[in-house]
């Protein structure tokens, strides 16, 4: 029983590290596939055998999930809105069932934290919304440079044009750029410097 529960928790804690991973990398179909797939793995698990209830565990991981996707993504509340709904109805019902969805809904919490810390850390961001018209037209193949080179500014300070969280606008040598921090918030108006380009973005932190 110990180890189909720990087995149970670890498919739970690997279906949350991949729903987050489908929000900063560019393998979203991976990682929404292998989502789903775990997903549907511990919602048979914890049916079958009477485990815990895994409806509200679901609906809060979707729940924190849009919540930390507003705070990234601003999208006039309709996002958060959305996930503070399903956030409470998960906490409500969990609150409802018992001591293991408890500890579940505390692992849940902490791996979506701490799998956002490291991605951001790592200098990724949120680009759920990238696969867009530009990215395609602007191609090589068309005459376009799809990454352009910044090399020129690292090292350079200027300062926040908007709040980086964590990316934004930031202004160098009067010429204004998309920037993204190094992991920190920036807020507007704060003195940047540019300490790293890559992938053909323009990583700063707060001088």
């Amino acid at each position: 029983m110990l180890v189909r529960e720990f087995l149970l928790s670890g498919i739970f804690v690997l279906a949350v590290i991949s729903l987050i991973s489908v929000l900063f990398t560019d393998k979203k179909r991976i990682f929404a596939g292998l989502a789903l797939i775990l997903m549907a793995i511990f919602y048979f698990m914890s049916e079958s055998y009477d485990m815990v209830e895994s409806l509200p565990l679901i609906a809060f991981i979707m729940g924190v999930t849009l919540i930390a996707l507003e705070v990234f993504i601003p999208s006039f509340g309709v996002i958060g809105i959305s996930g503070i709904i399903l956030t409470a109805y998960g906490v409500i019902n969990i609150l409802r069932a018992g001591y293991e969805e408890l500890v579940l809904m505390v692992v849940a919490a902490l791996t979506i934290l701490i799998s956002v810390i490291v991605y951001v850390r790592l200098g990724f961001r949120v680009n759920i919304f990238d696969q867009g018209i530009l990215k395609t037209t602007n191609s090589r193949a068309r005459g376009f440079n799809s990454k352009a080179d910044y090399s020129k500014l690292l090292g350079k300070t200027g300062l926040s044009k908007s709040i980086l969280r964590p990316s934004g606008r930031i202004e160098i040598d009067g010429s204004y750029y998309d920037g993204i921090s190094n992991g920190d918030f920036i807020k507007a108006n704060r003195p940047i410097e540019v300490i790293s380009i890559k992938d053909g973005n323009i990583i700063v932190k707060e001088k």
